[in-house]
């Protein structure tokens, strides 16, 4: 499996084992430490930025601005957690598929100023920023458990890069990323 899509798989299973710690109460509820911010409503994000990719795969262009905000996963924990193992499916089956991942799309932002911008970029490199993504809003969202409900224990990697991990293993074999 190419390194980049078990990058992605392994972010979002810890999505999923984030996840699987809250009831629909915690996902839902405004916390203040996420500028009143949602859990569900970071989880809606992750899982529409990968919709952007894979129908930007199809079309041939991809634009992360143009999401269609579907409320359904940020307000139901149920429907959230079937659309990440939806994405999953996708993401293995792009895993057998390495001409594809090679293929060559447009990116499309319109949100830069009153013109579009445009760069030229494929699957893969957009997986690259997508792992890097889901990552950052794992970060957010840990702080958010951490805040509404502390007695709940997190995997210690939860929001850190692979390359702080590494990091941080080297030069502090004794603490854990967390720490």
């Amino acid at each position: 499996m190419h390194p980049i899509i078990a990058h992605n798989l392994k972010s979002l299973s810890q999505l999923v084992a984030l996840l699987s710690n809250l009831g629909e109460e915690a996902f839902t509820a405004n916390i203040a430490s996420m500028h009143n911010s949602t859990l569900g409503k970071h989880t809606r994000h992750i899982i529409e930025f990968y919709h952007c990719l894979f129908d930007g795969m199809i079309d041939g262009s991809v634009n992360y601005d143009s999401r269609p905000r579907q409320m359904i996963y940020e307000q139901s924990l149920l429907a959230a957690k079937a659309e990440i193992n939806h994405i999953v499916k996708g993401l293995t089956a792009l895993a057998s598929d390495t001409d594809t991942g090679n293929q060559q799309i447009v990116l499309v932002s319109s949100e830069y100023g009153t013109e579009p911008v445009m760069a030229n970029t494929t699957p893969f490199r957009e997986l690259l920023y997508m792992a890097d993504h889901t990552v950052h809003h794992l970060a957010v969202m840990r702080l958010g458990v951490e805040a509404l409900l502390p007695e709940i224990s997190l995997d210690d990697t939860i929001g850190f890069a692979p390359s702080t991990i590494s990091h941080l293993s080297h030069v502090h074999p004794h603490l854990h990323p967390a720490q």
